[in-house]
């Protein structure tokens, strides 16, 4: 016997046939917020660790989340902007752009806030950047100019499950979001480190060294969101840079931890933003390799359809991260829309359609094998049944 699954796949949801018996681990469902707006402007002012303090002589600065984030990014700068009594030329918007390829501001933002505000791209490469200190780890901190020089500095952004940073939100907006390729590469070195991982916010260096980087850039506040595996807003979060994202985690874990247990194969995949690229899918060999056997298969399965993204940087994942965390013998395979030689570029072994997928791996690791379907793995981080919270720092 057999049952059909749904996976996210470009603008069309495809579908699968998987055993009977598999297992289908999707995030927990919370209900969505119908007025987002009322829900922001209730987080401003329910600050946590930090207020928004604004005088009319302020230079402000706002780094708002590019496209692989999936807030409302108008409504979150509104929010910001109702909340401070300043003229529109002392404000700022820089597209905190990290390493990610750069969109035309007028994808990202509507025209009312072009017209209005300075909005840049952030380039992590050519742009203007100012040194602002060094971590205790060693990370000498470079950021946009704009954001450095800004007397008030408010980052905006989400909160989700992250594959080395433990959750995404907060300090990520500096690095690396608005910081130069040297001080994002020598961070993000740190993810070959025991506790830079999937879930886990206490010890990790990577985290904790972007947090301290937020502090030598004096961050002043942040708004960011949690959405569900919907994409709907759950609840909004503001103030301090680290204590209004840990509270914002708290939330995120009620949708994104989910015990499950081992499988020999698991196909995993998600919607926008994580299936533009390889370098946001590589996101979603982290909750796979969790539950993965030895021996076994991970498929990825993701539309890819604006190509592999910074090369150099999927290979670095592949070599500090994901290798290092699979299981003995596992193989990753990729259904995606790209050429199998564009795909060969990467750690993804090409495959041409999900029933290809499986046949491999049902030869690989018997027709027995056991198997677990994610189809918003991105949103996710799984808990086996013999993992303890408290023991792993959660």
């Amino acid at each position: 016997m057999s049952k059909r699954v749904k996976l996210p796949f470009g603008s069309k949801p495809i579908k699968i046939e998987v055993p009977d018996n598999a297992e289908v681990v999707l995030p927990h469902e919370m209900k969505g917020i119908r007025n987002v707006k009322k829900e922001l402007r209730r987080a401003i002012e329910n600050p946590i660790g930090a207020e928004l303090n604004v005088k009319k002589d302020d230079t402000v600065a706002l780094a708002v989340s590019d496209k692989t984030r999936g807030i409302p990014r108008d409504a979150m700068v509104y929010a910001v902007l109702d909340a401070i009594d300043i003229p529109d030329e002392r404000v700022s918007i820089i597209i905190a752009n990290g390493n990610h390829p750069m969109e035309p501001p007028d994808t990202l933002v509507c025209k009312d806030i072009l017209q209005r505000f300075k909005v840049v791209n952030h380039d992590s490469i050519r742009g203007e950047m100012t040194t602002i200190g060094t971590t205790s780890r060693k990370t000498k901190v470079s950021i946009n100019k704009l954001v450095a020089d800004a007397n008030v500095k408010i980052l905006i952004g989400q909160i989700k499950p992250h594959f080395f940073s433990g959750y995404s939100g907060g300090a990520k907006s500096i690095i690396p979001g608005v910081a130069s390729v040297t001080t994002i590469g020598i961070n993000h070195m740190m993810m070959s480190q025991p506790r830079a991982k999937l879930g886990i916010i206490s010890g990790n260096p990577v985290r904790e060294d972007m947090e301290e980087a937020a502090r030598l850039s004096t961050v002043n506040f942040i708004l960011n969101v949690v959405l569900n595996r919907d994409g709907k807003l759950v609840k909004a979060f503001a103030g301090d840079v680290v204590a209004a994202q840990r509270a914002g985690v708290e939330v995120a874990r009620k949708i994104s931890d989910v015990r499950t247990k081992h499988a020999d194969v698991v196909v995993v995949s998600d919607g926008f933003p994580l299936n533009i690229n390889i370098y946001q899918t590589t996101k979603l060999v982290a909750p796979a390799e969790k539950i993965v056997n030895p021996g076994g298969a991970i498929i990825v399965v993701s539309e890819c359809k604006e190509g592999i993204g910074p090369v150099n940087t999927v290979e670095l994942i592949g070599s500090l991260l994901l290798k290092k965390m699979l299981p003995e013998g596992v193989k990753i395979y990729l259904v995606c829309s790209l050429k199998a030689e564009d795909v060969k570029k990467t750690f993804f072994e090409p495959v041409d359609s999900i029933e290809t997928a499986l046949d491999i791996a049902y030869k690989k690791v018997g027709k027995d094998a056991t198997v677990s379907v994610m189809p918003k793995g991105g949103a996710m981080v799984p808990i086996l049944g013999d993992e303890k919270e408290k023991e792993q720092g959660w």
